[in-house]
């Protein structure tokens, strides 16, 4: 963790007009709480939020209630692919606190929610399917779709030519099909807002970030709702067959643990040396009753019981994961609209916020 931090602090000395960029890709872990969220460093250690937080504040101003980085050290735009990785967009207030206000000179994109893993970070073997975070975030900075293909007039909003963070990051959110919903500071910023401050989201007809907007238009369009009325209502019909579907995974995966077990007293009632993989004689075993193991498994009735089992198991497993797939484009549409119309209230409402 020190050296991380030392690495940190030296890259950000010095003036610069461009932000440091910190791009961070590994693997996170979840805490009870956002700010105790951690990405995993070498040789057992980690980095939580409140440690890269406090590491940030060059010098906590207790009077203003926020960090100070007295104009000395280069702002920071982070990337962050991790599962949990949301947790780090408590960034966006000094030492994680909320209670303590914004913090200064620093912003951050990620590609999940702080009580989320991230799609990567699944089970698939053909990694070419993969639809996470970074492939899609990359090749957008490229100008480029997840497939490579040239799509820059698309996805440059501003139309100034080149392929912005925040620009990216909307593309990501509105092409992936994957269950990842991304978040940023922007977005903790503008809840903390509507949870402290009563900021009320209003009419979104005009204004606004114009990356919030586009992802509330192409996910619309993509998904068939036209408001965010709509996808409020997609987004509690799929929780709910949500919540049925790992109902019945979990009866699911009982019946097929119930006939492992079934097939293992069949399997030792023939050949017991078998559950003690120290006996003398299970490597013999093994060796010698080969064939008659191997007919077993592929004939009894306990083994085709347990195939069918799993088999069932994998099939409901792949039916869960598309549900899910599309209740994260549902959860990512309605953060979209909720975005956007929080933004343009802070804008009309005006002020240091």
């Amino acid at each position: 963790t020190d050296a991380v931090l030392s690495a940190l602090q030296r890259a950000r000395e010095g003036q610069s007009d461009e932000p440091l960029i910190v791009y961070v890709a590994g693997h996170g872990e979840g805490a009870a709480a956002p700010r105790d969220n951690f990405v995993a460093l070498w040789g057992d250690d980690f980095l939580t939020v409140a440690d890269l937080a406090t590491a940030l504040d060059h010098q906590p101003n207790e009077d203003e209630g926020h960090g100070d980085q007295d104009g000395t050290a280069r702002e920071l735009a982070l990337v962050m692919t991790t599962c949990f990785s949301g947790g780090f967009s408590e960034l966006a207030f000094a030492q994680a606190d909320p209670t303590r206000g914004p913090a200064r000179g620093r912003c951050g994109l990620f590609a999940t929610t702080w009580d989320r893993v991230a799609s990567g970070c699944d089970s698939n073997p053909d990694r070419q399917a993969q639809e996470s975070y970074s492939i899609h975030f990359l090749n957008a900075l490229r100008g480029r779709s997840r497939g490579g293909e040239e799509i820059l007039a698309a996805i440059d909003l501003d139309g100034d030519g080149r392929v912005s963070l925040a620009e990216a990051h909307a593309h990501m959110r509105s092409a992936s099909r994957s269950f990842s919903v991304p978040t940023s500071t922007s977005e903790r910023w503008l809840r903390h807002l509507a949870l402290t401050k009563g900021l009320v989201a209003g009419d979104t007809k005009d204004g606004g970030p114009v990356e919030e907007r586009a992802v509330a238009v192409a996910l619309g369009r993509a998904l068939g709702l036209t408001n965010a009325a709509a996808a409020r209502t997609e987004r509690e019909r799929l929780r709910a067959l949500l919540e049925g579907r790992e109902r019945e995974l979990a009866e699911l995966r009982e019946a097929v643990d119930e006939a492992f077990g079934e097939l293992r007293i069949a399997l030792l009632a023939r050949w017991p040396v078998l559950e003690d993989p120290y006996h003398p004689l299970y490597a013999r075993t093994l060796a010698d009753e080969r064939d008659a193991l191997l007919d077993f498994l592929a004939t009894s009735p306990a083994a085709q019981a347990f195939d069918e089992a799993d088999a069932e198991l994998h099939s409901a497993q792949l039916a869960l994961e598309d549900m899910q797939m599309d209740a994260a484009r549902v959860e990512r549409l309605v953060r979209a609209h909720d975005s956007l119309a929080l933004a343009i209230a802070l804008e009309q409402r005006g002020g240091p916020d």
